[in-house]
């Protein structure tokens, strides 16, 4: 894509099956979070950290079935302090509190 538009447009075309993306403009320095389904988009500025776990978050899906897995590490990441540094990310990202998953 040669903008952030052309970007959005193709991410944001009709997809077969649910789609989760995130889009990172360095020049202007934006990211935005995506979720597609079928031919419904979702598109959301990211100015805060932000995770995906395998379920919508935003986008309303008649339907959606969320695995026990993607609700135990959604419910342990959203338990867990906002990351301030790359160190952070990284410990919440290998997490390991809760046991069961």
């Amino acid at each position: 894509a040669q903008s952030w538009e052309e970007a959005l447009g193709i991410t944001c075309r009709t997809h077969i099956a649910g789609h989760n993306y995130q889009l990172f403009d360095f020049n202007q320095r934006r990211v935005a979070n995506i979720e597609v389904a079928n031919a419904r988009c979702e598109v959301r500025p990211i100015t805060t950290p932000y995770f995906h776990v395998n379920c919508y978050q935003h986008l309303q899906v008649a339907n959606q079935k969320c695995g026990n897995s993607s609700i135990h590490r959604d419910r342990r990441l959203r338990s867990l302090p906002s990351p301030t540094s790359g160190r952070d990310i990284l410990t919440s990202l290998g997490d390991q509190g809760d046991r069961e998953y």
